[in-house]
């Protein structure tokens, strides 16, 4: 994705902080996208994530803690439904692929190549807010 805006909330008297951060994308193809975070927020736990198309939409509520619960909500031309779904904690998975991958076993790791896609994504999020990059 390419940043196409980014607008950042600071943290009380240092600038350079952000307490919150809004970023719109566009995405190869034409999809548009964006994303809210915030460490200074009323609600004690807000995570989702939502893809809108072009005869409904699916959003994903709490999908990084779901032994507290978790659901998911799809809406297709008009129609509604809604399922909860629960597992493990992540860092459980998380703890599996490390034991995994130091063993020598296949696991579910994320490459490099991402991890540095998504660094270089953050910094330019930071660069449009006006904000300088993480060292």
């Amino acid at each position: 994705p390419a940043v196409v805006t980014a607008n950042a909330l600071a943290l009380g008297r240092d600038q350079r902080i952000d307490r919150a951060m809004t970023a719109q994308f566009s995405l190869p193809g034409g999809a548009t996208g964006e994303i809210r975070a915030s460490m200074w927020s009323s609600a004690l736990l807000r995570i989702r994530a939502r893809v809108t198309g072009e005869r409904g939409t699916l959003t994903v509520t709490n999908f990084v803690m779901p032994q507290i619960t978790s659901r998911f909500t799809v809406t297709v031309d008009g129609r509604r439904r809604r399922e909860r779904f629960g597992g493990e904690p992540t860092y459980v998975h998380q703890l599996r692929a490390f034991v995994a991958a130091v063993r020598g076993e296949p696991a579910n790791l994320t490459p490099p190549s991402d991890s540095i896609a998504t660094m270089s994504l953050i910094d330019d999020i930071y660069r449009a807010a006006g904000l300088p990059p993480r060292p």
